[in-house]
């Protein structure tokens, strides 16, 4: 029989609806932009039975008022282990993708882009 992971273990969910002002400069001649944007984002904190343990799940979204085709989505996911009362360890990954990438130097378009992270925190 396997055990209930998420049984009576305390969830946290909240949703942001906002307009933010975006000013992007770029060294190497790249074309520099200046917009604002609807933003919206929602935060999922879910604690777990594993190691005093907690999953979190962060997501931005970021359309330009003048052509919603244009856009930034940010996802952030991580695993939480606490170690002490204070002191915890957090394994997250990062993804963002932009609908549409400046070109670079190179003349790459970039449109997603992926960070991995380990880290060792302290909670206050």
């Amino acid at each position: 029989q396997g055990d209930d992971i998420f049984s009576g273990n305390p969830t946290l969910f909240q949703t942001e609806v906002g307009v933010v002002y975006t000013q992007e400069r770029y060294q190497d001649n790249l074309k520099d932009r200046d917009f604002t944007s609807p933003y919206f984002s929602e935060d999922l904190e879910q604690k777990i039975s594993f190691m005093s343990s907690e999953i979190i799940h962060h997501l931005e979204y970021f359309p330009r008022f003048q052509e919603f085709a244009d856009y930034v989505l940010r996802i952030e996911t991580a695993l939480r282990t606490h170690l002490t009362e204070n002191l915890f360890l957090e394994f997250g990954v990062i993804h963002t993708h932009t609908s549409r990438p400046v070109v670079n130097k190179e003349g790459v378009q970039k449109k997603d882009d992926v960070t991995a992270s380990v880290s060792l925190g302290v909670s206050f």
